[in-house]
């Protein structure tokens, strides 16, 4: 997951300032989601289901992003949350922008 925020970064800082600014809430909660991963451990299951994802910081970001808080309790009980769809096979609906670098100036 440090890799897919590496490539976002890349990819952030190749944009025109106006568009960084627009993504840096994204840029914030995705490091909060980083710190959170480093301080707390998933079972061997979940940990499988998040990394089969074909970008899971995407989709821990839209998983947490509409949520008020960005404390590391309440983002990790979220990861904690998809992980266990996932892992449990099911597909809960999953927010508008699911795996896509979203603009919050956007809406």
């Amino acid at each position: 997951m440090s890799q897919e925020q590496d490539t976002f970064r890349k990819e952030l800082l190749a944009l025109p300032p106006e568009e960084i600014l627009d993504k840096a809430w994204e840029y914030l909660v995705r490091e909060d989601i980083l710190l959170t991963m480093e301080y707390n451990e998933l079972d061997d299951e979940q940990a499988k289901a998040l990394l089969e994802l074909p970008d899971a910081m995407s989709d821990l970001y839209d998983t947490v992003k509409g949520k008020d808080s960005r404390q590391q309790e309440t983002i990790w009980r979220e990861i904690e949350e998809r992980a266990n769809v996932l892992a449990a096979g099911t597909t809960a609906p999953q927010k508008a922008g699911y795996g896509m670098v979203t603009d919050r100036a956007a809406g």
